[in-house]
């Protein structure tokens, strides 16, 4: 048995009009389902037409953070450093004039008679190794104030130079020069060699002539005694080097460089007025050398002590400082008995003499009345 459908709204006493709607519904909501899942699963948006940035593109960098007014300055660069002052040049110029003021520059008085051997210290440079000594009276470097004439001695043995010719102790004798420029370095000029002989200091380049001779001279320096020492316990700084006294171009020295008080010392009654011109050695010598006053110009008066040498059996002095001192004093060494100077004695002392007393008067008695 077939059934016949009936169209919709065929039903007797329904609404043809509401019948197709609600045929019509669910055909709609199915074609907007389909129309959401369509969407969902439909080709890739196209691509934007903005250019995309390079990977390699410089980053825009950012604005700066602005720095806080607290903040701490940025510390400026140090400044530049100050340049140590170059050490100013040696005063060549002042250092001549020291020499040329010293006994160095001054080493030719040599009375009359040969002196070539003495020229080995007291002018290097005019020093003949070849020269020997002769047959008396020119057997070794002797002086002879007393002749009239200069001897003149035989040929080949100690010579005789003139005064013109003498060079005395220049700065070539203790110092290398080149090329007009004298070396700070020290050194002994020896003739004999041609050559400088290096020395190990001052004391020693002093030494090479201030040494016992064997003329018989008496050169050699003592440097010490009791003052000099420590044998008294002093604790002031002693002389080691010959420049510890001595200026090396003047070659000037003086006590009061280290002893500046001795005439402020009221315990040492020895240093008065009426001392002034008596050399420190006179009074502090410890070598028991001979005192008496300078005749010569340039310190006539002052007093010094003595230096002995023995030339072909004679006895000179010549006027030398002592470096061989003591702080005791013998007053006596120069105020002894009829000394030539006509000092007061202090070995007899000079009695004293005394006014003559007024003779009291007797008194006669009164006789009585």
């Amino acid at each position: 048995m077939v059934a016949h459908l009936k169209p919709p709204g065929s039903g007797t006493g329904s609404n043809p009009r509401r019948n197709w709607l609600l045929l019509l519904l669910p055909l709609v909501t199915g074609l907007l389902l389909c129309l959401v899942l369509l969407s969902g699963c439909g080709p890739a948006a196209a691509p934007s037409t903005a250019t995309p940035i390079p990977a390699t593109a410089t980053p825009v960098p950012a604005k700066p953070t602005p720095v806080p007014a607290t903040a701490t300055p940025v510390p400026a660069a140090p400044p530049a450093a100050t340049p140590v002052p170059a050490k100013p040049a040696v005063d060549q110029a002042a250092i001549l004039a020291a020499w040329q003021s010293s006994l160095h520059a001054k080493t030719y008085g040599l009375g009359k008679g040969p002196n070539n051997l003495c020229s080995r210290c007291h002018s290097p440079r005019n020093w003949d190794p070849k020269a020997v000594p002769g047959p008396a009276p020119n057997c070794i470097a002797c002086k002879f104030p007393t002749d009239k004439e200069v001897r003149t001695p035989p040929a080949g043995t100690n010579s005789f130079i003139e005064e013109k010719d003498w060079k005395n102790i220049g700065c070539d004798v203790c110092h290398k020069v080149e090329a007009g420029v004298v070396s700070a370095q020290i050194a002994m000029w020896n003739n004999a060699t041609g050559k400088y002989d290096s020395v190990a200091s001052t004391t020693q380049l002093c030494e090479k002539c201030h040494t016992d001779s064997l003329g018989g001279s008496r050169h050699k320096v003592r440097i010490g005694g009791g003052a000099h020492t420590n044998q008294i316990g002093m604790t002031a700084k002693r002389p080691i080097a010959c420049t510890d006294c001595h200026n090396p171009h003047s070659s000037k020295a003086a006590c009061t460089n280290c002893h500046g008080n001795v005439f402020k010392d009221k315990p040492n009654q020895g240093h008065i007025a009426v001392h002034e011109k008596m050399g420190c050695v006179v009074c502090h010598d410890a070598s028991g050398a001979k005192v008496e006053p300078v005749t010569k110009d340039d310190v006539k008066g002052e007093w010094t002590t003595l230096t002995v040498a023995v030339t072909a059996g004679r006895e000179s002095t010549t006027a030398f400082p002592s470096h061989y001192l003591q702080r005791t004093v013998t007053c006596t060494r120069c105020h002894f008995d009829a000394n030539p100077w006509k000092l007061r004695s202090f070995v007899t002392p000079t009695p004293t003499a005394r006014p003559p007393t007024t003779p009291t008067l007797a008194v006669t008695p009164t006789p009585a009345k």
